[in-house]
C-alpha cells in the first residue's frame, strides 16, 4: 500500500468504500429506525435530517416525534390546538379516518411554550364583576368558577370574559371551591358546604357540619373532604342518601385551624395554624404521619399523589415526598405569607402576601421569574396549566396570563 501512487489509492478507495460503509438506519425495518430515534433528543434528530435524503424521511416520522412528545409527558399540543394532517385515504384504506396529529408540529410548539414559561413571556386579560375580594378560583379551556367574599359563585367564559352565570346561596363569604363534569363544591364562612349542579348552577344539597368557616375542600367520586376553622376534618359522601346528609367521619388532632387540604386516593392531607401537615388515611381515618418543618402554620397545600408542596405564614414553600415523610426541598423568596401554590411536571408557581406570583423549577428549586404590580392587592389564589396561569386576588379581579400569547400556528 505504501508504494502505490496516490491515484491507484484514490482509485482503490473509490472502489471499496461502498464495501466498508453501511448505512445501518434505512436498511432496517422502518419501525426499529423510528424507535431507535425515539431515544435519541431533538436535536440529534435535526442532526439525523441532514445527513441524506433517506434519513431525513426516516427523521420526519410523526412517530419519532411522537416518541419524543410522550418522553417529555406532552401528550397532546397546548390547549387543545394540535394541528392535523390529513391521511391519505388510498394508502391507508379508509376515507373516514381521523387527520392524524403532527407530532413534530407538536412538539416544535411544546418546546416554544417552554421556553415562555422560562422567560416570563405573556399576555394577560382582567375578568371583572365581583364586588369584593375573590379568594378561590378553578378553572379549564372554556370556563373559570370563582368564589368571592361577596357571597356568589361566578362562572366566566375563558374566551370572551364574560360571566355567564352567578350562583347564589351561601350566607357568608365563599372561601374554596372545586368543580367536576357534574358538580360544583363550595365552602363559606357560613359554615356550610354547597353543592351545586356545574351545568344549570342549582343548588343541590347543603351541608351542615362544622362550626366554623370551611376554609378548603376537595372531593371525587368517593368523597368530599372538607377542613374547617373549627380544627376539623369532615369527609362526607360524594352522593349520599336523602336522609344522610351529614358527615360519616370527623379527622381530629390539628390544635388550630385547618387551613388547607389535599384528598388523593386513599391520601389525606391537611395543613394547619398549628405549623402541623398531617397525613391520614381516608378509608380508615388513621393519622399516618406527621410532617415537621414549617416554623408558622401553614396556609396553602398541592398534592398529586406522591409530591407535596406546602406554602406558610414563614414565607416559605417546602417539597415533601409523602409516603417517606421527607422534605425534599426548601424554596426561599418570598417575603410575606406563601397565600397559594401549585405544580405540574415542569414548573411551580406560588402567589403570596407579599403581592408577587413566582416561578420555581420543579426539578431544581431555582427561582425562574418573579411577577408584581399585576394585582394591586393582595392575591389570594392561583391556578395553573398547560398553558396559562389565573389568578384571584383581594381587588376584585382575576387576571389570566396567557403563556399561548405569540405561539407559532
Amino acid at each position: 500500500m505504501l508504494t502505490l501512487s496516490p491515484s491507484t489509492l484514490t482509485a482503490l478507495h473509490t472502489r471499496l468504500h461502498p464495501f466498508t460503509v453501511r448505512d445501518f438506519l434505512t436498511t432496517l425495518p422502518q419501525e426499529l429506525a423510528v424507535a431507535i430515534l425515539t431515544w435519541t433528543d431533538a436535536c440529534t434528530v435535526a442532526r439525523v435530517e441532514r445527513v441524506c435524503r433517506a434519513w431525513q424521511r426516516v427523521a420526519r416520522e410523526s412517530a419519532v416525534w411522537r416518541g419524543l412528545c410522550w418522553r417529555r409527558g406532552w401528550r397532546g399540543d397546548v390547549e387543545g390546538y394540535t394541528p392535523t394532517y390529513p391521511l391519505d385515504a388510498a394508502t391507508h384504506g379508509h376515507a373516514h379516518l381521523e387527520p392524524a396529529i403532527d407530532w413534530r408540529h407538536v412538539y416544535r410548539r411544546r418546546t416554544q411554550l417552554n421556553r415562555h414559561w422560562q422567560d416570563g413571556r405573556y399576555a394577560t386579560r382582567v375578568f371583572s364583576g365581583h364586588t369584593a375580594p375573590i379568594y378561590c378560583l378553578q378553572f379549564d379551556r372554556e370556563k373559570i368558577i370563582s368564589g368571592s367574599r361577596d357571597t356568589t359563585l361566578r362562572v366566566w367564559d375563558m374566551q370572551s370574559g364574560q360571566c355567564q352565570r352567578t350562583l347564589r346561596g351561601h350566607g357568608g363569604s365563599v372561601v374554596c371551591l372545586q368543580y367536576s363534569d357534574r358538580y360544583i363544591v363550595s365552602g363559606a364562612s357560613d359554615g356550610c358546604l354547597i353543592v351545586w349542579d356545574v351545568r344549570t348552577g342549582e343548588a343541590l344539597r347543603v351541608l351542615r357540619g362544622h362550626a366554623e368557616t370551611v376554609l378548603n375542600v376537595r372531593f371525587d367520586g368517593r368523597a368530599i373532604v372538607s377542613c374547617s376553622r373549627d380544627s376539623t376534618i369532615k369527609l362526607w359522601r360524594t352522593e349520599p342518601e336523602p336522609e344522610s346528609l351529614a358527615p360519616f367521619r370527623t379527622l381530629v388532632g390539628h390544635r388550630a385551624a385547618v387551613n388547607a387540604v389535599q384528598y388523593h386516593g386513599d391520601t389525606i392531607v391537611s395543613g394547619s395554624g398549628d405549623r402541623v401537615i398531617k397525613v391520614w388515611s381516608a378509608s380508615t381515618g388513621q393519622l399516618l404521619r406527621n410532617l415537621l418543618g414549617h416554623t408558622r402554620g401553614i396556609a396553602c397545600l398541592h398534592f398529586d399523589g406522591t409530591t407535596l408542596v406546602s406554602g406558610s405564614s414563614d414565607a416559605t414553600l417546602r417539597i415533601w415526598d409523602v409516603h417517606k415523610g421527607v422534605q425534599l426541598r426548601l424554596l426561599r423568596g418570598h417575603t410575606d405569607l406563601v397565600r397559594s401554590v401549585a405544580f405540574d411536571a415542569d414548573r411551580i408557581v406560588s402567589a403570596s402576601y407579599d403581592g408577587t406570583v413566582r416561578m420555581w423549577s420543579r426539578e431544581t428549586g431555582r427561582e425562574m421569574w418573579i411577577v408584581r404590580g399585576r394585582h394591586t392587592e393582595r392575591i389570594f389564589k392561583v391556578g395553573l396549566s398547560e398553558g396559562r396561569l389565573v389568578t384571584g386576588a383581594k381587588d376584585r379581579c382575576i387576571i389570566v396570563w396567557e403563556f399561548t400569547h405569540g405561539l407559532d400556528g
